[in-house]
């Protein structure tokens, strides 16, 4: 999963790689796997697995792969707890709420 929201900076160091001058995305980790289902004229329902990249990040992707701009519901694992996390819930939820199907 692309990483393109400011917020979302995946997990922690042990699901990382230092590069030498810092952590980061580790590309070996396989860490994201989502269902992604296209409900004609309501919007993508997407079960996540492990949310490692960030569910915004999950909920872009799936948009970009399918062309569908409404989301109409999301479930699974977010990893939105503990203190590592705590910053991103609140602009998670924020874009959540954009991401929203209209009516």
């Amino acid at each position: 999963m692309d990483r393109v929201t400011e917020f979302e900076r995946g997990m922690p160091p042990q699901h990382q790689a230092w590069d030498g001058q810092r952590w980061q995305h580790d590309p070996a980790v396989i860490d994201d796997q989502a269902l992604v289902i296209n409900v004609r004229g309501r919007g993508l329902v997407i079960v996540t697995g492990c949310g490692h990249a960030g569910v915004v990040n999950i909920i872009r992707h799936a948009m970009r792969l399918t062309g569908v701009r409404s989301l109409l519901a999301v479930i699974g694992g977010f990893h939105l707890s503990g203190p590592a996390f705590e910053p991103v819930i609140e602009p998670t939820v924020a874009a959540l709420t954009r991401a929203r199907a209209p009516g």
